[in-house]
């Protein structure tokens, strides 16, 4: 990141928790102190999370301690100025380019209200995104696109199947709306049976695909279609509580 082949006109900001993660989880330090030094000797601006801010030498006295980690190892010279002044230039410069210290008047943006928010031209651009973003693997037959009229019954399979939340995964913002792929079908389909199987994460018998496979196999055999949505749940990845949609759709014939 500090390559002086490389001019990028920006700040370097990090994952949120992933300064501390350097000294707790990954044991590559072994004080905050040098946490500090080497997260931003390697180019990195900003710390998204506590641990510059917060305090892990809460013992110690002074201003210093009392203000966070970064400014106890500035104060004791852990961390020199040559390393976080040309941190603290590339944030304020880009705040400048923001317009962050200008006068309210000449900042349109700070006018923005909700009524600016979620507007038609946001749900064309978002529904143009995702259509862009899908990738159609297989499609035997010409499975797709599925035309109102033609197909009477259909199964629905998985976990995900009515899925809304999961949709969203994490670091999101509230939807205006959500709709399942359950919901969605029904537009389509005069008749669609949902059946979950499993569970996505649990361990217990009720969820075992093989406890409800049973279940499913009278809805597949007298439809005329079986739609399968996949999903990973983040917990199973170590990742965060939340799970993932995945986008992966399986349609085949029956």
């Amino acid at each position: 990141m500090n390559d002086p082949c490389v001019e990028l006109d920006r700040y370097v900001t990090s994952d949120c928790g992933a300064v501390g993660n350097v000294e707790k989880d990954h044991g590559y330090t072994n004080t905050s102190d040098d946490t500090c030094s080497v997260t931003l000797k390697a180019g990195m601006d900003n710390d998204c999370g506590g641990f510059f801010g917060g305090n892990a030498n809460a013992s110690k006295k002074g201003a210093a301690a009392a203000g966070g980690n970064l400014a106890q190892a500035i104060a004791d010279g852990s961390v020199g100025e040559e390393t976080w002044s040309p941190a603290l230039a590339n944030l304020i410069r880009v705040q400048l380019r923001l317009g962050m210290f200008d006068p309210d008047h000449e900042q349109p943006y700070r006018g923005y209200g909700l009524s600016t928010v979620d507007t038609e031209e946001h749900r064309t651009l978002a529904l143009d995104a995702a259509r862009q973003s899908m990738v159609l693997v297989k499609n035997d037959g010409s499975t797709l696109p599925l035309k109102k009229g033609e197909v009477k019954k259909m199964a629905l399979l998985g976990p995900n199947a009515d899925a809304t939340v999961t949709m969203q995964s994490n670091y999101h913002g509230k939807g205006p709306f959500l709709t399942s792929p359950y919901e969605a079908l029904q537009g389509y389909v005069p008749n669609v049976t949902m059946i979950h199987g499993c569970t996505i994460a649990g361990n217990g018998a009720s969820g075992t695909p093989q406890r409800n496979a049973g279940s499913a196999r009278a809805p597949v055999r007298s439809s005329t279609r079986m739609h399968t949505p996949h999903g990973v749940c983040t917990r199973r990845m170590g990742v965060r509580r939340a799970c993932r949609w995945a986008n992966g759709v399986e349609l085949t014939a029956n």
